[in-house]
């Protein structure tokens, strides 16, 4: 049985890979719609994966009846 690892980010890697607004990502953070890990009073760490975390939390249905 093989595990993956999950690849962690810094959030300034996050923005970068991400190509998303610094002030969006460190909003998303603070009020948690960003999955993140405190290793310390600075050191914040993000799993690769949280943009497709955060996408599937945030899917609407956009289906017209």
């Amino acid at each position: 049985m093989t595990q993956e690892k999950t690849r962690y980010l810094t959030p300034k890697e996050f923005i970068k890979e991400m190509k998303l607004p610094r002030n969006t990502v460190y909003t998303g953070l603070a009020d948690g719609s960003i999955p993140s890990i405190r290793i310390s009073k600075r050191k914040i760490l993000i799993p690769e994966d949280a943009l497709d975390q955060m996408l599937a939390a945030a899917h609407v249905d956009t289906t017209v009846a």
